[in-house]
């Protein structure tokens, strides 16, 4: 049993829209969170919203805009959400960033984080875990370590150097997500940073890249330190 449950609105909205385009009769989302706070026993519930604006688009403007346009009834879900008490939502912040915030300030209390993005992994903890609906599974952090071969405070690195595709963010050309786990668990990184500042190629492949990806990791400086911000999660707020 958790003390705090945290859904990410959106993520839950669409696993909602797209369970419906299947089954038109199953839960709308609103219905699917109670039914599931209720099965919880959690003490307190959060339903998390994204703002309107958020920094990561200042940062990138192409952040997320090859997705295509919101669904209707996702749209409809969402407002009917923020009407509701639990509805939380800080001005600037992604849901994820949100997250991280409510994780945070509330150090001592066992927390559920139900929501289908791997960004969020990086907050599980001995106390926090993360289910994913669309799997019907809960990520604790063997799970973590057992699907992207790093821990979760490994992950930052780890996605700012392979990207994040469904995000729009570009990595390295050639560096894939076991490459990057390879050197996100191998390496600190401040010594990732330094490797790169360096121009210090050896240090890389003492890790497992070849030569011609050690040779684009530096290439790429820029855009690993930029993915390094969008890939992280601001934890406190504004």
């Amino acid at each position: 049993m958790s003390d705090i449950v945290l859904f990410d609105a959106s993520s839950i909205a669409y696993y909602r829209h797209f369970s419906r385009q299947k089954r038109p009769e199953g839960l709308t989302a609103a219905q699917w969170i109670e039914d599931f706070t209720k099965r919880s026993g959690a003490a307190h519930v959060y339903v998390v919203g994204d703002s309107p604006r958020n920094w990561r688009t200042s940062l990138a403007p192409e952040y997320k805009q090859h997705r295509p346009a919101r669904p209707d009834e996702v749209s409809q879900e969402l407002a009917s959400l923020s009407t509701w008490a639990q509805w939380t939502e800080i001005p600037g912040y992604e849901a994820d960033d949100t997250i991280a915030v409510l994780v945070n300030e509330h150090p001592g209390d066992r927390i559920v984080i139900v929501a289908n993005d791997k960004e969020l992994h990086q907050l599980v903890s001995s106390r926090v875990l993360v289910y994913d609906p669309v799997r019907d599974f809960s990520f604790d952090e063997d799970a973590v370590r057992g699907k992207w071969e790093c821990s979760p405070t490994q992950m930052r690195t780890m996605l700012a150097l392979m990207g994040d595709k469904s995000d729009n963010v570009p990595g390295v050309p050639g560096v894939g997500q076991k490459r990057a786990a390879q050197v996100a668990a191998r390496l600190p990184w401040s010594d990732v940073c330094r490797a790169m500042a360096d121009k210090d190629v050896k240090a890389l492949m003492d890790v497992g890249l070849s030569s011609t990806l050690a040779d684009m990791v530096v290439t790429y400086t820029a855009t690993v330190v930029r993915n390094y911000e969008l890939v992280g999660l601001k934890g406190v707020r504004p």
